[in-house]
């Protein structure tokens, strides 16, 4: 893969996120894909793109509760300057980290401790927080 510009991250995770609902028979539309711009995550970031995956839906309520059976799950497609292919990362958020800046990287594409894609992680995600209980 080579470097790809904002307007072909952006694609990417869009069709990744359209493909990991369709296999978990969840609606596309539920999800946006949005820009990672406000604050540079990293001081190499070229351009960044990520869908929030989340089992609430008020964000100040589940801070506030400070229970963690709440959580959202960011996935994110980040092209550094300095890399020819971009990142595939997902990290997770729980009221108990404070703020949602907070989030902890619990997988890169190019760390092999890290078992299974990150479309199938999407996947399951996507399945996991549509569960009706």
């Amino acid at each position: 893969m080579v470097s790809l510009n904002d307007n072909e991250i952006k694609l990417l995770l869009e069709n990744i996120l359209k493909k990991s609902c369709k296999e978990a028979n969840v609606a596309s539309s539920k999800y946006k894909v949005i820009l990672m711009g406000k604050k540079k995550k990293y001081s190499t970031m070229k351009s960044a793109y990520y869908v929030q995956v989340q089992n609430f839906s008020n964000t100040y309520n589940a801070k506030k509760s400070k229970n963690n059976k709440y959580f959202r799950y960011y996935f994110r497609i980040i092209q550094f300057l300095n890399r020819k292919s971009p990142l595939f990362e997902i990290a997770k958020w729980t009221p108990e980290m404070g703020d949602v800046d907070m989030s902890k990287v619990i997988y890169r594409d190019d760390d092999k401790r890290y078992k299974g894609s990150f479309q199938e992680r999407l996947v399951l995600a996507l399945k996991f927080v549509n569960l009706k209980m």
